[in-house]
């Protein structure tokens, strides 16, 4: 469970401001939106369905817009291309108190949203996926926060020499034959960091078997990956948010700040 910072200013675009408004408002503003937060009610999906759900919210975020759908929000050029690096959206799911459940949604864009956007995606009320074997499953979720990510979640944000992992770690390539288990964590967590551009080497790691993690459905696979419960500390502390390994964009391997 994330806690949140009380001392956060939330703002209501929705409630504020009419879309059309926001529209010309857009125009005469440079300022931009880094997060939304959408809390569920009052049935909390499986965090076990957590890629279900991120794949849904970014689906949902794409439909909601239609015309001319921000990069920061597809992750694709305009030639349809996925985009190099990790500056567009990142799609989370944060867990309940039992880590069962997911009790919150977050949409994170690294470059920020135009207010109007934000406006338009506070639209979103229901995510739904379709879960094998038990048919159509849906999320009841509402608008909740928008701001600076560092602010409305300071827990993952840090600065921190220890963080552990709120949604476990899918390693982005597959374990070589004589390659041992440890290492082959250690080492894809290193090549992670220095993919977001973080030069701090791991001072010590622990690591847990946690559940295997289905390919999207974009990627047309029927193959499954292991995921793994993490703690590391670092040499030096970095800014989070730490969000490493195959389907980051997804939810996976998102890290709060301090030890399990």
């Amino acid at each position: 469970m994330i806690s949140d910072s009380s001392d956060c200013v939330s703002i209501n675009i929705a409630e504020k401001y009419h879309t059309d408004d926001l529209r010309c408002l857009n125009l005469a503003t440079s300022r931009s939106v880094e997060a939304l937060i959408w809390r569920v009610n009052p049935d909390l999906p499986l965090l076990a369905d957590h890629l279900l759900f991120t794949d849904a919210l970014r689906g949902a975020c794409i439909s909601t817009i239609r015309d001319n759908v921000p990069a920061q929000i597809t992750g694709h050029d305009s030639s349809g291309n996925p985009r190099s690096g990790h500056h567009h959206g990142h799609y989370l799911a944060l867990p309940s108190s039992d880590n069962m459940h997911i009790e919150r949604f977050v949409a994170w864009f690294p470059q920020g949203l135009s207010i109007y956007h934000v406006a338009v995606l506070s639209d979103i009320k229901k995510l739904f996926v379709r879960q094998k074997g038990s048919g159509l499953g849906e999320a009841s979720i509402s608008l909740d926060r928008t701001g600076e990510l560092e602010l409305l979640l300071p827990s993952m944000t840090g600065p921190s020499t220890e963080w552990h992992s709120i949604v476990p770690f899918v390693p982005s390539r597959h374990i070589h034959k004589k390659e041992r288990l440890h290492s082959f964590v250690e080492s894809n967590l290193m090549h992670e960091l220095h993919e977001r551009d973080i030069h701090s080497d791991i001072v010590d790691v622990f690591w847990r078997p946690a559940w295997s993690v289905p390919a999207l459905r974009s990627e047309s696979s029927n193959h499954w990956f292991r995921s793994y419960h993490i703690g590391i500390t670092l040499s030096c502390a970095v800014k989070g948010p730490l969000i490493l390994g195959r389907h980051a964009h997804f939810g996976y391997g998102l890290f709060g700040c301090g030890g399990t």
